[in-house]
């Protein structure tokens, strides 16, 4: 049994797996989200946050980790 759920570990096991499921469906929308918005974007804006309108796709690709927010000390 969990002790915070009280639910037997193979439930704990299966609602995590759907808790992960709903994350990654949800961060995938996110993302197409974002790079619709950016697809609707001017190419003077595009130029104002500095990437150019054949770079949204490779800038907003799913990842693991986010290169340009994330920086390593």
């Amino acid at each position: 049994m969990n002790t915070v759920t009280g639910a037997p570990p193979a439930i704990g096991a299966f609602l995590d797996f759907i808790g992960r499921g709903v994350r990654f469906v949800s961060r995938i929308n996110r993302i197409r989200h974002g790079r619709a918005q950016l697809y609707g974007m001017p190419d003077f804006m595009l130029k104002d946050i500095g990437i150019s309108r054949c770079e949204i796709h490779s800038v907003t690709r799913f990842r693991r980790t986010d290169p340009i927010g994330s920086q390593r000390s």
